[in-house]
């Protein structure tokens, strides 16, 4: 479960893998099982430490049998992405390519079976995603209804073994190119890609 990266697309800067991790947590987390590979699409944070997912899915999910503590996991997120046209270049013989970051995460997922810390999961997650500072929270819903709503998920705690982030921003291209390229992604809305090409 490793991601290809040539040197001149690896993101060394382990705050910037965090980074995207806590921008863009909407991710795609696999298990090799018995009965052959599970996928599960769903937002996860970090905790307080950043070395520990956190997430939950639906008890109706097979997937969480997976969470034993023991069975490999990949959380895969995928930052800002966008297809780059060998026009937008000067050199001659450029190729259509793909400009994008991301970061892969192997762990051991477990399930938290504590309903406080279940609880704390699920807070963490309201207010990681929840746009509005002043907006809805956990505790908007009477007890009782939350604890049955509990009941239907299960929270798991992931702690990290492996982190290894990509970036492919046209790093191997000249400076002429990247600008050009850098332009053209601007122009067409990708600006949040452009802004990382500038950076690099």
């Amino acid at each position: 479960m490793s991601l290809y990266v040539p040197p001149h697309f690896r993101m060394d800067d382990d705050r910037a893998a965090r980074r995207l991790i806590a921008d863009h947590g909407f991710a795609v987390l696999t298990s090799q099982g018995a009965d052959g590979p599970m996928a599960s699409h769903l937002p996860l944070v970090l905790d307080d430490g950043g070395d520990v997912l956190l997430g939950h899915v639906s008890r109706a999910n097979p997937h969480w049998r997976h969470f034993d503590g023991e069975t490999v996991a990949l959380a895969v997120f995928r930052g800002p992405h966008a297809y780059v046209s060998p026009r937008w270049m000067d050199s001659p013989g450029n190729v259509p390519t793909w400009n994008y970051t991301a970061v892969q995460v192997t762990g051991r997922p477990r399930v938290i079976d504590d309903a406080a810390a279940a609880r704390g999961v699920l807070d963490r997650l309201v207010a990681q995603y929840e746009p509005d500072p002043g907006g809805w929270r956990t505790g908007d819903v009477p007890a009782d209804r939350l604890a049955g709503l509990m009941k239907g998920i299960v929270a798991f705690a992931m702690p990290m073994e492996s982190v290894t982030a990509k970036a492919k921003l046209s790093q191997n291209k000249s400076a002429a190119d990247r600008a050009g390229v850098a332009a053209a992604l601007r122009a067409a809305g990708a600006g949040d890609l452009a802004d990382l090409m500038e950076a690099d």
